[in-house]
């Protein structure tokens, strides 16, 4: 039999299918009291941090879980089409699953001209991400996780200009987040001190690298390293 604290995560968590998650997470990501979570991913460029988020998004689709990608780096057709190639085969399969990407995936861009456009767009966003709870209400489909929520990248938000009012910004989106129920992926550079800005607002934080680069000789590998989880059992490390 499972272990108490894996019968909670499996029963409480969001179950994640990506292999190996569900050993980390000791069954399942489990959310806040309100049903929410907010996750910060840092990493070099390169380590998947973009991969991983889509991956996410990929596993969760068929569940009903529609996702909102705000994107300060990435182009929308790249990322269409790296989410495709992700996609495992036998989520295609699926009777229920969402054969048109555009249904349940939608990019918005973060543009940083200007602290002003930036929290036009979270402003915007927010009242995007309330719809979508409503309409989620009205199928029949059981929402594990009813939205999902990417920001790509906070390091190029928070870099740009006032990073004080725009922490103000991100702190007000993200807290709308958790009230819709979400799940919100903040997707940083590798030791980015602004991300800890926001660290009172994360429950799980994830660092990705790379090993083994350094020599043509070598078998690069990319490591997965769970550094937090909070109010649940996990293997951190």
């Amino acid at each position: 039999l499972p272990r108490t604290h894996e019968l909670l995560n499996e029963i409480r968590g969001v179950p994640l299918p990506l292999r190996g998650l569900d050993l980390i997470f000791s069954g399942g990501l489990r959310t806040s009291a309100d049903s929410s979570h907010v996750m910060s991913v840092t990493g070099n460029p390169g380590t998947g941090k973009t991969a991983f988020a889509l991956a996410v998004a990929a596993a969760m689709a068929p569940f009903g879980t529609i996702t909102y990608y705000l994107s300060a780096e990435e182009d929308t057709a790249d990322l269409s089409n790296r989410l495709s190639a992700l996609t495992p085969p036998f989520l295609e399969r699926l009777s229920f699953s969402r054969k048109n990407v555009g249904d349940w995936f939608i990019v918005e861009t973060l543009e940083t001209d200007t602290t002003e456009a930036v929290a036009e767009l979270l402003r915007k966003v927010r009242v995007i991400a309330d719809n979508a709870r409503h309409s989620s209400s009205n199928t029949e489909q059981p929402h594990v996780l009813p939205l999902l929520v990417i920001v790509d990248s906070v390091s190029e938000l928070l870099n740009a200009y006032d990073w004080r009012k725009t922490v103000e910004e991100l702190t007000a989106f993200v807290r709308t987040c958790k009230e819709l129920r979400a799940m919100v992926i903040l997707l940083a550079a590798e030791d980015d001190k602004n991300i800890e800005r926001l660290g009172y607002l994360v429950y799980t934080v994830v660092n990705l690298k790379n090993q083994g680069t350094d020599l043509l000789t070598q078998k690069p590998t990319r490591i997965f390293r769970l550094l937090k989880t909070r109010q649940q059992a996990s293997r951190t490390g």
